[in-house]
């Protein structure tokens, strides 16, 4: 009798081991492996979004700035058509300046993004 006992525990605790790994670990609730590209493109997807928002923003502020500073320079005491002109290079300079910075920074997000699409699938 002690034999038969113990032979059917042994026989449920292996039909239960596999059920309960199971009940641990269901596959259906498991994760895909992802690529290292696929698990950065959540993070390159927002740099990007934060990006346009930003030049996007900083371009509308800079307009506006340069209308209004060039309207008070109009009715200042010490404007003159050649201080305008210097001021106005200035402003295109800086401007200029920074569409570079911008690109710069596009042009490097993009060859990294194109680097780890070389690099392949890695973990």
């Amino acid at each position: 009798m002690q034999d038969f006992i113990e032979q059917a525990t042994k026989v449920v605790e292996k039909a239960w081991e596999p059920w309960k790994q199971m009940m641990n670990e269901p596959p259906w609730l498991g994760k895909p492996d992802l690529s290292f590209l696929e698990r950065w493109t959540p993070w390159f997807e927002t740099i990007r979004a934060n990006y346009d928002v930003n030049i996007s923003a900083w371009n509308s502020v800079m307009a506006r700035n340069e209308e209004l500073f060039f309207k008070m320079l109009e009715g200042s005491p010490l404007y003159s058509e050649s201080l305008e002109s210097q001021i106005r290079q200035i402003w295109e300079a800086a401007k200029s300046a920074q569409r570079t910075q911008q690109d710069l920074f596009k042009e490097n997000l993009k060859k990294i993004e194109n680097l780890l699409k070389e690099a392949g699938p890695t973990d």
